[in-house]
């Protein structure tokens, strides 16, 4: 820069402005000259200079007000402005600095300090224009992530609060750490009528955490309004995931299902802190604790998928929650923790609102302190008709197709059982060709007991009494998931009928096993009578279907649901 530096020297004495020129001119800069304030800003102005030596004594505009006025027109750019002046007086130099000098040089000149003050400027110069320069590359980086991070938030929102519908019986609380949450919270109710919940934690924020949400909450939706397991639901996230994600990105998540008319919780855990199961005094009975890695890391052949499943009585409460409420810090240092939250939910239990109750808890141990992380946390109170939505899925055709005659027959060997879940298919099948999308939750609600008793009775021969006692519940479900892996024969066969019935549908539901079959005679159908964990779920298909009927000593069942108007026309039932 030394060799085209452009300096400004402002002096009245036409002598100091003659040996300036000679002592510059050696050092090959170039000179522009001004005799006094007016004139310099004039020169400043057309010459645009990279440094300035003024006089501070001139007459009409001293140095000090002329440096004021360059100061304000170079704006941002760095121009050094060093002073020469002959008084020594400490408040006459401190005024240079004040006006914005940079420097300043007592006369007379000595040549060679001169010429290391103006060096040191130009390096503080050459200094100030890479600041600049990075400055400018920051922000502009700065705006590109916050535009980034708006984009991202946008699309992560409409992701995530397109399935979004008021339950009464559920309430929660998201805090993001910044603009962008990176915690994904999904529900949505299953044909059945149970609630399938998904928390989650990806590894990052923004457009990677988006990214990912976006199969991720497809997969939930479809899966769930289609009656896939969690277990199909995990491993279907995960197999996409780990197609999709780079090796250090992965998806730590809660994905459960409440059945409240079963009374069961379906939980599977991988990587987040533990689902708490709490009784009516807000004592936690049981806990979802992590199982297994997070999503995304493990190929599908690795990957286990198989849940917990735990009992719970109408009215408890189910608590879900991300790592940022127990990773809270208060102002004495000290992290909640796991043991500090649990106790905040016991102390909440004795007051009115307990979620709200919590929440004031949460933000009373931080005062204010910055969050390290997204908080999510969820309360759901078990119950069927605070767990549910009065939204039903619609299509084009639903409500304007008549009764039709169609069937479907097949049947499965017990080999692709263990991989291939029914219910999703045979459910899809009627609503797409008949369009009974007002009737679904009990269609599917039929097809899941009668498909689930076979299977379990029929096929595996387990025994529901083992569900009477808390761990005989769990060893149960344990159990299923390992007879269904390691039985070697077996079979399921379901034939669905569907006729034109006078103008009524007439859906004729059988389902046939492998099994010996058992005492259906024996059946209790009151459900008011029954108050155990087992057993509510062929009282309720009775309750559904017009008739139920067995045959083949048990190991056969026919259920039949009719829909559409009475046959004197007036108006439209359906049997349940």
């Amino acid at each position: 820069m030394a060799d085209s530096l452009k300096v400004l020297v402002v002096d009245d004495d036409r002598t100091n402005v003659a040996v300036l020129r000679a002592v510059l001119m050696r050092y090959q800069y170039q000179v522009v000259e001004a005799g006094n304030g007016f004139e310099a800003i004039e020169k400043f102005t057309s010459e645009r200079p990279d440094m300035v030596l003024m006089d501070v004594m001139m007459p009409g505009m001293n140095g000090y007000d002329a440096t004021r006025r360059i100061k304000k027109l170079a704006g941002s750019n760095f121009v050094p402005v060093i002073f020469l002046t002959a008084v020594t007086e400490d408040e006459a130099l401190a005024e240079c600095v004040r006006c914005g000098g940079d420097d300043f040089i007592t006369k007379p000149y000595n040549h060679i300090i001169l010429k290391s003050k103006i060096d040191a400027m130009v390096r503080i110069k050459e200094m100030t224009k890479t600041i600049v320069m990075q400055n400018r590359e920051l922000s502009y980086h700065h705006d590109r992530l916050r535009q980034e991070q708006e984009i991202a938030k946008r699309i992560f929102t409409n992701i995530v609060t397109t399935g979004y519908r008021k339950i009464s019986g559920m309430k929660y609380y998201l805090s993001p750490m910044s603009v962008f949450n990176g915690d994904l919270f999904l529900y949505a109710i299953r044909p059945t009528g149970s609630l399938n919940v998904l928390i989650g934690d990806f590894t990052g924020h923004g457009l990677s955490a988006a990214v990912g949400a976006v199969p991720v909450s497809d997969l939930f939706y479809a899966m769930t309004s289609n009656g896939f397991s969690v277990k199909d639901i995990v491993s279907a996230i995960n197999s996409k995931l780990n197609d999709i994600l780079p090796k250090d990105l992965f998806f730590a998540a809660v994905v459960m299902e409440v059945d409240s008319v079963e009374q069961t919780v379906t939980v599977w855990n991988g990587g987040m802190p533990d689902v708490l199961l709490c009784d009516a005094n807000g004592v936690v009975k049981n806990r979802g604790s992590s199982r297994y890695v997070p999503m995304g890391i493990l190929a599908p052949e690795k990957f286990d998928r198989t849940p917990q499943v735990f009992e719970i009585s109408a009215k408890n409460k189910v608590y879900i929650y991300s790592d940022g409420a127990t990773e809270l810090t208060g102002i004495n240092g000290v992290m909640l923790g796991q043991e500090g939250l649990e106790q905040m939910v016991h102390q909440a239990h004795g007051m009115e609102n307990t979620h709200d109750a919590i929440i004031n808890l949460l933000k009373e141990y931080s005062q204010g302190k910055p969050q390290a992380d997204d908080i999510t946390f969820v309360e759901l109170t078990v119950d069927r008709q605070s767990l549910s939505s009065d939204a039903t899925p619609q299509s084009e055709f639903s409500g304007k197709v008549s009764p039709m005659e169609w069937s479907l027959d097949f049947k499965l060997e017990k080999a692709l059982l263990t991989r291939f879940d029914p219910l999703p298919f045979l459910s899809k099948s009627i609503m797409d060709m008949q369009g009974l999308y007002s009737h679904r939750e009990k269609i599917h609600t039929i097809l899941a007991e009668l498909v689930n008793n076979a299977v379990e009775h029929g096929i595996l021969e387990l025994d529901s009494e083992e569900r009477d006692t808390p761990s005989g519940f769990r060893n149960y479900f344990e159990s299923r998931e390992k007879l269904l892996v390691n039985a070697q024969n077996g079979w399921l066969r379901i034939s669905i009928q569907h006729a034109n019935n006078s103008g009524r549908g007439c859906l004729k539901i059988k389902v046939s096993d492998s099994g010996r079959g058992f005492d259906y005679g024996a059946i209790d159908y009151d459900l008011q009578r029954n108050k155990k964990y087992r057993g509510r779920g062929i009282p309720l298909v009775r309750a559904l279907s017009k008739d139920l009927e067995y045959s083949d000593n048990g190991s056969s069942v026919t259920a039949v649901y009719e829909w559409g108007p009475e046959p004197d026309g007036g108006g439209t039932s359906e049997h349940g």
